[in-house]
């Protein structure tokens, strides 16, 4: 076993915080991916890219990704299963999801959501799938909600780890615990 050492030039508080930070994300995706395959979810690869996308460094953040990421997931998947129920998985009816959909996102006052959206839409309706278009968008949200879930999970362990303590750390306590916790870490 090798020890991380922390001390003098080898890790700076900022390059430990960003260890930390992959380690997290790192065990969010694997641990997404794994349950939702003993789950079995059809496409468990998508709660490990949902943990991914949403991973962030503190709770607050992580927040407002996931905020946006289950609300396009949500619009998208409503209006692609609408879509290709109603006109099929036409050029067409992409285009015009795709519209809709960034619409909707417009005027809802979630504009930050409208790329997650499109995405959701052109998975229901681009990619091949088993099953009504109805129950590929309730796997699709089932999926990114499981994704996510997990990431705030993983983050809301390692900020208990790292501060001993479930709370919010603030910026400047932060890196520097964090920089104390990894030099105990034999990797």
């Amino acid at each position: 076993m090798m020890t991380l050492k922390v001390q003098g030039d080898i890790l700076t508080p900022r390059q430990a915080g960003f260890v930390t930070q992959a380690v997290k994300t790192s065990a969010a995706a694997t641990l997404a991916l794994y349950l939702a395959g003993l789950l079995q979810l059809p496409e468990p690869y998508w709660a490990a890219v949902s943990a991914i996308i949403v991973m962030q460094s503190d709770l607050g953040e992580l927040e407002r990704a996931s905020v946006s990421r289950l609300a396009g997931t949500a619009i998208g998947a409503l209006v692609g299963a609408c879509a290709v129920s109603f006109f099929g998985a036409s050029l067409w009816s992409f285009a015009l999801a795709v519209l809709i959909t960034t619409l909707i996102c417009a005027v809802i006052g979630r504009w930050e959501t409208y790329r997650f959206a499109g995405v959701t839409v052109a998975i229901v309706m681009l990619i091949t799938h088993h099953g009504t278009p109805w129950m590929v968008a309730l796997h699709r949200f089932l999926e990114v909600s499981f994704g996510i879930v997990v990431a705030f999970l993983v983050t809301l362990v390692s900020l208990k780890i790292v501060n001993g303590e479930g709370r919010k750390p603030s910026p400047k306590r932060r890196p520097l615990k964090a920089h104390k916790r990894l030099g105990k870490i034999k990797l």
